[in-house]
């Protein structure tokens, strides 16, 4: 595989010291290990290799892989979530929390500032704060295989659309005799443009020109 191939994979995600199922494509598994959602969703996923849809780690990993092989990946801390940051476990009032009409209780989400954290902690006032990721400074393992590689044109850009705007929709016009395409959305900011954009140019050599409308 290579960066900008469009695939279909399946996979288990681990934490490797628990051995804790954290995220998955199966929905039989998912039960199985007593994480499934009823909201969920579940399937193979496709992805778009070196565009960032996935972990930098397990993108690499992806491209020493070829279709139909299955892997079991182990991934450190820096190449998955990161290490644990100290400086982000903040000391926070509590009277902060109160203000906002939120009760801070140990183990609830609360949010500070853009980011979200978990309070781990609370006593005389003052909440106790984490703001590194769950996952921070765990090893994880992946069991990953890949199914197939999309070449056909409209699946690899529903695979982009998709990811990007979080619905599936073929709402768009390939020309590829005028390397052109266009896009109809009902809203989206600059920055999501220059996303798909850019993932458009990472699978497609043959299109100069992408219009939004």
């Amino acid at each position: 595989m290579k960066k900008g191939d469009v695939i279909e994979i399946e996979y288990v995600g681990k934490i490797k010291e628990t051995g804790k199922v954290f995220d998955l494509t199966s929905e039989d598994v998912a039960k199985e290990n007593g994480v499934y959602i009823s909201q969920g969703e579940y399937g193979p996923r496709k992805i778009v290799l070196g565009a960032d849809y996935i972990l930098k780690g397990l993108d690499e990993k992806l491209k020493k892989m070829n279709v139909g092989e299955k892997k079991e990946i182990e991934l450190s801390p820096d190449l998955a979530f990161g290490k644990r940051n100290p400086n982000l476990v903040k000391l926070v009032s509590e009277k902060r929390f109160k203000s906002d009409g939120v009760k801070a209780e140990i183990g609830t989400l609360v949010s500070l500032g853009t980011s979200i954290g978990k309070v781990i902690s609370k006593g005389a006032g003052r909440v106790k704060v984490d703001l590194n990721h769950p996952l921070a400074g765990k090893k994880l393992v992946y069991t990953i295989k890949i199914n197939k590689q999309i070449t056909e044109n409209e699946e690899k850009l529903s695979t982009i659309l998709k990811h990007r705007l979080g619905v599936n929709t073929k709402n768009f016009a390939l020309d590829l005799e005028k390397k052109t395409l266009e896009i109809k959305v009902k809203d989206i900011t600059d920055v999501m443009q220059k996303k798909i954009v850019s993932d458009i140019k990472l699978c497609f050599s043959d299109i100069e020109k992408v219009n939004f409308k």
